[in-house]
């Protein structure tokens, strides 16, 4: 059989050849990079992923934890649903130590109140830390206080808030409550002296039309419910009273 591949042919295929094999060497390279750098993104999210189910165990012992919170405050809740249903139907019972036993619901109620005010005011920022209980103030020497604040909340140096607790409130009270406001303007209390007072009114129930009263006052208003306070939310266009003072008077 004739050979018809000439000698001059043979360099052409052999150039083919090592191209080709060139070609496979790069190939070759640019895989061995390809799997490097998957390599390394696969480590990367090897990392990610481990970080993830870090977080992820974290926040489900975190949601253990607040659960158990939850679930102890909720206990404590009933608990003081029930002292309180307690102190109410001694009142009822004991007809002549009614003044005393007032005395014990309104101490326990500013207790709740007291607790919870921080939440309840979180939505504004007048930077209330700081809480003093039953504070009487004075006239300028006078022994006898004018009258005692409830609940004294202070915190930065611009806003104090007088808040009056009652267990059940009536129009009386908040027309009392208005009036030893002016007094306190007038003679403000050592920790509130060059403030702007807020005021706020909070009860366990409140008689025909008193929170809208409260409102129309400029008060802040709050009612005690299950979960030991309540804020009531203020009609549109509210704007809260302040009574200044500035002057220090």
């Amino acid at each position: 059989m004739e050979n018809f591949t000439s000698e001059s042919a043979k360099p052409a295929i052999v150039q083919e050849i090592w191209a080709i094999l060139r070609e496979n060497a790069r190939g070759m390279a640019e895989f061995r990079e390809s799997m490097a750098e998957l390599k390394e993104r696969q480590r990367k999210t090897d990392l990610q992923m481990e970080e993830t189910d870090r977080i992820v165990k974290e926040n489900a012992l975190r949601m253990k934890e607040t659960d158990r919170l939850f679930k102890e405050t909720e206990l404590q809740m009933k608990e003081t649903d029930r002292k309180i249903e307690k102190m109410f139907r001694k009142t009822k019972k004991h007809g002549h130590d009614i003044g005393g036993l007032r005395n014990s619901v309104g101490w326990l109620v500013e207790s709740f109140f007291q607790a919870r005010i921080w939440e309840l005011m979180k939505g504004y920022s007048y930077g209330f830390d700081s809480a003093l209980r039953r504070q009487p103030f004075y006239a300028p020497g006078n022994p006898e206080p004018l009258g005692d604040v409830d609940l004294l909340l202070i915190g930065s140096e611009e806003w104090a808030m007088a808040i009056e607790v009652k267990s059940f409130a009536m129009q009386k009270d908040l027309t009392r409550f208005l009036k030893r406001l002016e007094l306190l303007r007038e003679h403000p209390h050592k920790e509130i002296k060059g403030k702007k007072i807020l005021a706020g009114f909070a009860a366990v129930g409140y008689d025909k039309d008193v929170c809208e009263g409260v409102h129309e006052a400029g008060l802040f208003a709050f009612s005690l419910n299950k979960k030991l306070g309540k804020f009531l939310p203020p009609p549109e266009g509210f704007t809260p009273a302040v009574w200044d003072t500035a002057d220090g008077s």
